[in-house]
């Protein structure tokens, strides 16, 4: 399966929807159709051989915390789905191993402030992963 293709259909099929007016939702007060739209991420893992492929509409990079305590992003950027009429969606692949450990974020964790004017970020995320990852506990999950 091809997360990339995924999202491209769910794409045709949202802004389809919109156009026939068939969406369930309401109008607005000037009588606009409200239009869904979705930031998401869809990745596809081969458990026999480890493969994740990865797609991503509008969120931020799937995080891959190695064994060995590194920290990876894994990120293939396409627009919301529903946003966009002909969009082509990529993809992004890794391969895990055991001991590794993967990471999907919302906009609510990066968006998060971890001071009064600072947001945490994508890459405060993955500081905090790394430091984490020699924690006793984390290792048993």
């Amino acid at each position: 399966p091809n997360p990339a293709v995924a999202l491209q259909r769910l794409n045709a099929f949202l802004l389809q929807e919109r156009e026939a007016g068939q969406n369930g939702q309401s109008e607005t007060a000037q009588g606009d159709m409200v239009v869904p739209f979705v930031a998401m991420t869809l990745a596809v893992m081969n458990v026999q051989t480890g493969t994740l492929v990865c797609a991503q509409a509008g969120a931020d990079p799937l995080l891959v915390a190695r064994k060995s305590g590194t920290v990876e992003e894994l990120a293939a950027f396409g627009p919301l789905v529903g946003a966009v009429e002909e969009v082509e969606y990529t993809t992004a692949q890794t391969h895990i191993k055991p001991g590794d450990l993967v990471l999907l974020t919302t906009d609510g964790l990066t968006e998060a402030r971890k001071t009064r004017r600072d947001f945490w970020g994508i890459e405060g995320v993955a500081d905090a992963l790394e430091n984490a990852r020699t924690l006793p506990d984390l290792e048993q999950v």
